[in-house]
């Protein structure tokens, strides 16, 4: 998969809530040839594997109900070590992962609140860390300093205010179809 592909993958992950319908998800693995959906995966952690590239794809999702809100506010805090959706997402992360354990490529994204989750998993899970290739996190919130790690590379918008503190990893900016309105500026939209 390329960043595309990736962000596309964010986005539509929005789409898959509560529990999905046999017809959602074959929808949604259709938009992503030879990529299925997991059958561990949950609301806020999605992975997709392709057999014949050997690849599997795990993505965290970002804010999308009340919930996450409070999440969020824990992440800025010095709390965010007792976020219990992080806690969450990493157990789930790690169970996926453990079912392909010889996987070629691993990718680990996400988008906003799901780019912290998924960094809060790499930093607590060296196990995780080892198996995962590449990471891609789309406009990510971060809120605490994390050790450099040549397997992340951030994609960000220039005058995104969730994302704009400074981070150890490879940064690639990408032109915003808003310079004025600072929700555009967060989508996904400007990575597909």
């Amino acid at each position: 998969m390329q960043t595309q592909d990736l962000a596309e993958l964010s986005s539509k992950h929005y789409d898959l809530t509560g529990t999905p319908t046999k017809k959602q998800i074959a929808d949604f693995e259709s938009r992503f040839e030879g990529y299925k959906v997991d059958k561990r995966s949950d609301h806020n952690v999605l992975g997709m594997y392709n057999y014949e590239k050997d690849h599997l794809v795990i993505n965290h999702l970002g804010t999308d109900k009340p919930a996450d809100v409070l999440s969020d506010l824990i992440q800025a805090t010095p709390l965010n070590r007792l976020d219990p959706q992080a806690d969450s997402r990493r157990k789930k992360t790690k169970d996926i992962v453990n079912h392909y354990p010889n996987t070629k490529r691993t990718t680990l994204t996400g988008h906003s609140y799901g780019g912290a989750t998924v960094l809060d998993a790499l930093s607590k899970s060296p196990s995780l860390e080892k198996h995962v290739t590449d990471v891609h996190l789309f406009n990510p919130y971060i809120s605490k300093p994390h050790k450099k790690n040549k397997k992340v590379t951030v994609h960000r918008t220039p005058n995104d205010l969730v994302s704009i503190l400074p981070t150890p990893f490879k940064t690639m900016t990408h032109k915003t179809n808003s310079w004025v309105n600072p929700h555009v500026a967060h989508g996904l939209e400007n990575f597909m």
